[in-house]
């Protein structure tokens, strides 16, 4: 076989193509997410700790324990570390879970009275807001 050239394999060379545009799109949608764990969710996350350390003693650190646990920028970082698009975003829902999971504690936390009616408002617009980022990035997600 001397003298002769082997044809390079198609299919591998798209193969390799499609390899590239998926780690390309899961960039861009980290980039995108890493936005948001950085801005929104990561912040929520140190205003809760900063808020939750003022609940009474007699929670015993339940339901403040759950709204530290509850997280959100943890699950979004963590969905940008995946390799396709389809655990990444799966990672984003868990994250939107989290959020609703939230949300949930903080109307607990109202009804004890472990927070005021404006922190309630604050915190509660702020999660709005990072769920609604998290759903149009997982629904737009290229």
């Amino acid at each position: 076989m001397i003298g002769r050239h082997r044809r390079p394999n198609a299919s591998s060379g798209v193969a390799r193509v499609r390899i590239l545009l998926r780690e390309e799109r899961t960039l861009r949608a980290c980039m995108i997410s890493d936005a948001l764990q950085s801005g929104s969710a990561r912040e929520f996350a140190v205003a809760i700790d900063i808020r939750t350390k003022s609940f009474p003693r007699s929670d015993h650190g339940v339901v403040g324990g759950q709204l530290r646990r509850a997280a959100i920028s943890s699950n979004i970082a963590e969905g940008c570390g995946k390799s396709s698009r389809k655990e990444t975003i799966r990672f984003f829902q868990i994250a939107l879970g989290s959020a609703t999971e939230t949300e949930s504690h903080l109307l607990i936390a109202a009804d004890f009275g472990y927070l005021d009616a404006q922190a309630r408002e604050t915190l509660l617009g702020e999660i709005k807001t990072i769920q609604r980022m998290l759903a149009k990035l997982a629904v737009n997600l290229p």
